[in-house]
């Protein structure tokens, strides 16, 4: 059973979709050298051209959703472990993985493509700065696995194919969404734009 919170008071075009999954063992795959403790493990997906005026009023709701979950899950429990996977894409990845670092959450980021192929989407962004704040988040992460190429897809196909490319961005996006116990989504809502790798095909 999924339980959907759906922040009303946020804009449209920014807003906050919690879907809280009953506890697995999903987060088993990023123990390595972590306590002996199923971690708690929260994914992001999102929209990368959030509005600059709506980021901090986000950047609050994800630090309260966050706080939330670390208070009712983890409680006075500092051994079991919380996690963030975010393939730290402009907009939404990066606003949720600049909270969760800044409240002391573990740091995973999945890309979709090997880091100097991704770092190109941000060579130039959709801000300034782009690409250096990509390193400087990417180099706060603990673990970094690539996204193996789909099938017949190769380094040469994503850099002259947008849907080849695209399809690299749907594997990352069901990645997070198979290894994540809570989905943290900035989407407005939109189910009629299933863009392949989209915030609207992740999430529905």
């Amino acid at each position: 059973i999924y339980t959907l919170f759906l922040h009303d008071a946020l804009p449209i075009s920014a807003c906050v979709l919690v879907i809280k999954i009953p506890r697995t063992l999903s987060g088993a795959i990023f123990m390595g050298s972590l306590p002996d403790r199923v971690p708690l493990v929260i994914g992001v997906t999102g929209h990368r051209d959030l509005r600059t005026q709506d980021v901090p009023l986000l950047e609050r709701e994800v630090a309260a959703i966050i706080t939330r979950l670390q208070r009712d899950y983890i409680g006075e429990d500092v051994e079991t472990p919380l996690i963030l996977i975010s393939a730290l894409a402009e907009g939404a990845d990066r606003v949720v993985a600049r909270v969760a670092l800044a409240l002391d959450v573990r740091l995973i980021a999945p890309l979709p493509l090997p880091v100097a192929e991704y770092r190109r989407d941000f060579e130039p962004g959709l801000t300034p700065g782009a690409a250096v704040e990509f390193d400087q988040l990417l180099s706060q992460a603990s673990e970094i696995p690539v996204m193996s190429f789909t099938a017949g897809n190769s380094l040469e196909a994503v850099r002259t194919d947008v849907n080849k490319r695209a399809e690299q961005y749907r594997a990352v996006g069901l990645f997070i969404v198979q290894h994540s116990d809570v989905l943290i989504a900035l989407w407005d809502g939109n189910e009629s734009d299933k863009a392949v790798g989209g915030t609207g095909e992740v999430v529905t």
